[in-house]
């Protein structure tokens, strides 16, 4: 009897253990790996955009702290740069992924809002330079 209730339970086992995702790899012509992709089911990928919907996204460059949000967005982005002075030679770049440029911006304020309304959906390139240090965000319009 013991024998039997462990081979059902060892039967079960994968039925009961459902996987929230799986990993697949891309390698380039030579086999050296070049990313790594988690592949959800769909109503987890449906969670977790949910959960990533309107989050605000932190970063310190040259000793002034940057929020990026909401990231995705329908087209209005707002990048806050605390501590900015005025004497700080701040400049922001938007690139597609092609390298466009679609807007340059020189920012005297702690706040700088960006329109990408008029953009197609699609991913895009923040350039952030403080003073000489840069940065760059993945900004994605949908």
């Amino acid at each position: 009897m013991r024998q039997c209730v462990t081979t059902l339970l060892l039967l079960l086992f994968p039925l009961l253990c459902h996987a929230q995702g799986s990993v697949g790899y891309s390698y380039d012509a030579a086999g050296n790996r070049i990313s790594r992709t988690i592949i959800l089911s769909r109503n987890m990928a449906k969670k977790q955009a949910r959960a990533v919907k309107d989050k605000e996204y932190t970063d310190i460059l040259s000793q002034r702290n940057i929020s990026i949000s909401p990231n995705p967005t329908k087209g209005m982005v707002k990048i806050t740069i605390t501590g900015l002075r005025e004497s700080d030679d701040c400049a922001m770049s938007v690139y597609t992924l092609k390298g466009q440029t679609l807007k340059k911006l020189s920012v005297s304020g702690e706040v700088t809002t960006i329109d990408l309304s008029g953009q197609p959906d699609g991913i895009y390139l923040l350039d952030i330079t403080i003073n000489g240090e840069k940065t760059s965000w993945k900004i994605i319009k949908n």
